[in-house]
């Protein structure tokens, strides 16, 4: 697959933003971006589902998208960018693509780590590159990475470059927290007030509001970094760091990610294996077994114990039961033997995933209280929207350019599109930390 070539443009990006909805600069970088991006990290290559969902979300005009350490995500993003390209949707001068690098080990490592990235990436330049720096003194410590972002820079291959620190969103009184005032010091120091730092990357979320949230004359850090011309993209909106997962039941639970994405990949080796081989009613059998697949859909599970009990026991049991006999009785040599293999190990993928989508049904209901607490501080328009929507709408409206969202399936991008209609929209932060204080007491009560 050839290079992209080329940068996000000011105007390419502004049109392809547009399309999703009311779009934002990301700062001084003069680039636009969706309300809504893509966290890529965990999207793999050769998962039908995650190609599907990115697809979708470019589709529908989401243009900023995140990739992880490592290049994490990145054969996922080149992919889709290519199709989505091919198609006539939207082109690489219109999608604003963010990486975050590890600074650790100096300009070498991060030379590496750049061509990591960019190789998977399949692209000649970056947009927004991110250093990850958890306290001040590291970030003292990274002077050289970031004269090395900065000679990047000037050599045409980055627009702008900024810090990925949880510690700016901090509450106020944490021992932790760090102020911006004293970030923007640091990086003077290092690179000079001239610099291409532009962005900053901070956890917001429903249970982490301390970005913004004031320090006695000091403003919280995204009012700090309005005023300085910074660009804010909130991460880990439905993940909060001392919480539950702020989904509904039949969301994205973590431990439900990986059981299922065992479960599809098993599928996809008999869809291209056995399964294409054998000839069933004039047809193939690659879809015998598709359920890692459907249960992926979060729509396809019921959201209550006794309802997928039913699922499980009355359908799919009967399903791939039969159909397992069927095959073990029909087959012989070295068929039989390569099915019986896969079945051992599909029958125990199979198990493991159940036992999560019931481990993720008996959980207590804490998104129950969680979104009967926000009801009153967020917009009534927003009652019928899933809790996801609802958390991501809330990022999005807290005073930041963007939120990155993890969306694995054409589900999760679907129900975050649900927000094109509401967003932006005025949110009382006070109000809404006072209505969530009894449910995050009682939840750091349960543990």
């Amino acid at each position: 697959m050839a290079s992209a070539t080329g940068r996000a443009g000011i105007d390419a990006s502004a049109r392809a933003a547009a399309r999703f909805g009311p779009s934002s600069l990301l700062g001084r970088t003069g680039l636009s971006v969706s309300s809504v991006g893509v966290a890529a990290a965990r999207l793999e290559d050769d998962d039908v589902l995650h190609a599907r969902a990115l697809r979708m979300a470019l589709d529908a005009g989401i243009t900023l998208v995140g990739v992880g350490p490592r290049g994490a995500g990145a054969s996922a993003v080149r992919r889709a960018l290519a199709e989505s390209a091919a198609a006539g949707v939207v082109s690489r001068d219109g999608v604003v693509i963010v990486a975050e690098l590890d600074p650790d080990g100096g300009p070498d490592a991060l030379h590496h780590a750049w061509n990591d990235t960019t190789s998977r990436l399949g692209v000649d330049a970056l947009d927004v590159a991110l250093l990850r720096a958890p306290t001040l003194a590291s970030l003292s410590a990274m002077r050289d990475a970031m004269a090395w972002l900065e000679a990047k820079a000037d050599a045409g291959a980055l627009s702008a470059w900024g810090l990925a620190m949880p510690a700016l969103a901090l509450r106020p009184g944490d021992p932790a927290r760090i102020e911006l005032d004293a970030v923007l010091d640091a990086v003077a120091r290092s690179v000079g007030a001239s610099s291409r730092f532009g962005v900053l990357q901070l956890p917001i979320n429903l249970l982490e509001l301390g970005a913004s949230m004031a320090d006695g004359d000091r403003p919280g850090c995204l009012a700090a970094a309005a005023a300085a011309g910074l660009g804010v993209l909130a991460q880990r909106p439905l993940r909060p760091l001392h919480g539950p997962l702020l989904v509904d039941p039949r969301g994205e639970a973590p431990e439900l990610a990986t059981p299922l994405a065992a479960l599809r990949k098993l599928e996809a080796r008999w869809a291209s294996d056995l399964g294409r081989a054998l000839r069933i009613g004039g047809g193939d059998a690659t879809d015998l077994f598709r359920w890692g697949q459907l249960l992926s859909q979060s729509e396809a599970r019921p959201d209550d114990l006794e309802g997928w009990q039913r699922l499980r026991h009355d359908v799919i049991a009967p399903h791939v039961g039969q159909a397992s006999a069927a095959l073990l009785g029909h087959l012989q040599g070295e068929e039989r033997l390569a099915f019986a293999q896969w079945w051992r190990e599909y029958g125990t993928a199979l198990h493991d995933a159940f036992t999560a989508i019931e481990r993720s049904l008996v959980r207590p209901p804490v998104h129950r209280r969680i979104a009967a607490a926000i009801d009153s501080a967020l917009p009534e328009s927003w009652r019928p929207l899933s809790l996801a929507a609802r958390a991501v709408g809330f990022a999005a409206s807290a005073g930041v350019t963007s939120v990155m969202v993890g969306m694995r399936t054409p589900a999760a991008v679907a129900d975050i599109l649900a927000l094109r209609g509401v967003l932006p929209a005025r949110i009382d932060v006070a109000a809404l930390a006072a209505a969530l204080e009894p449910a995050a007491a009682q939840l750091a009560h349960e543990g």
